[in-house]
């Protein structure tokens, strides 16, 4: 595995600008436990939605620190939609960054208090019932595959009643809410990140939540129940490398297993520059190649198998 990610880690740099030449980047953190040094580690997680079927970018670091996404979008320039971790904030105020918010952390956390409550007449049952038409507009916009124009413009015409009406009920429920509560948490979490979490409004580009970026979190999360661990930073490294290129992959209907076969196939061509890297990254290598030599390789295995 290592030494594959250094033959192929030409293919790296290209990867990451194509991420970040976007206008729109969902970005998410996810810990992993690391061996030496023994302790939590985690892997940053950008999504470019609009690059091909999708583009997404794992990096690993010891540190959850801010300064890790800070670094990594240094000339980065668009919109970014992230949950309300405190790390993002200085990325959220730059000039260049419009910041958006995750509506879907807000209510994970009124539905963690019907877990405890069960109530269905309390505050957190009813903020829920309150957003559902949300969600309903934008899972119908998604299956008629509205223009980014029409949804910015339903969105405003539809959502925006909601959410103005939801702000002021928000703020006259605080008070009468136990201050150390799940729910004052919660609606001070949701009170705190309203900017953001409207933000989506203006925006016909932008989604609802980060959901996105949690998918694609989800098999590194499934991957850790089987490795258990990652050794050290530089099999972080690797580990990133390979989520990326292999997740990239999929969004963008490429047979993984094919597709990372070609590349280790055609390296030697890198490194004499007769391929441009760029040039075979998931979004836009041709894929009638890519067929191809899937043919071929099958046809040379039942050759293989037929002379046995």
């Amino acid at each position: 595995m290592q030494a594959g990610a250094q033959l192929m880690s030409v293919l790296e740099e290209p990867m990451w600008q194509a991420a970040l030449a976007t206008n729109y980047l969902q970005v998410d953190e996810s810990p992993v436990k690391v061996q030496k040094p023994n302790q939590k580690g985690y892997l940053w997680t950008y999504f470019a939605p609009l690059i091909g079927n999708g583009l997404v970018m794992f990096e690993f670091s010891l540190t959850r620190s801010g300064d890790v996404a800070a670094q990594r979008l240094t000339n980065y320039k668009g919109l970014m939609q992230t949950d309300g971790y405190g790390g993002y904030n200085k990325l959220r105020q730059r000039k260049n960054i419009t910041g958006f918010g995750c509506l879907t952390h807000a209510r994970r956390k009124y539905s963690e208090v019907l877990k405890i409550t069960n109530n269905s007449t309390g505050v957190a049952f009813e903020f829920i019932e309150r957003i559902k038409p949300l969600y309903a507009l934008e899972a119908k916009m998604r299956a008629l595959n509205y223009s980014f124009h029409t949804k910015k413009r339903l969105r405003q015409k539809q959502a925006w009643p909601i959410l103005k009406a939801l702000l002021p009920w928000l703020k006259q429920q605080l008070p009468k809410i136990p201050p150390k509560s799940k729910l004052a948490q919660a609606v001070t979490y949701t009170l705190n990140q309203w900017q953001y979490i409207i933000a989506y409004l203006r925006h016909g580009i932008a989604e609802i939540d980060t959901n996105w970026v949690e998918n694609e979190i989800r098999p590194s999360a499934i991957g850790k129940k089987n490795w258990l661990f990652i050794n050290n930073e530089d099999s972080g490294a690797v580990s990133a490398f390979w989520y990326s290129l292999v997740q990239s992959a999929l969004l963008n209907n490429l047979n993984p297993r094919t597709y990372i076969h070609f590349l280790l196939m055609n390296v030697h061509k890198f490194r004499r520059k007769e391929i441009e890297p760029a040039t075979l990254l998931p979004h836009i290598i041709d894929k009638e190649q890519l067929q191809k030599f899937e043919n071929e390789q099958r046809n040379h295995a039942r050759h293989l198998f037929d002379s046995v």
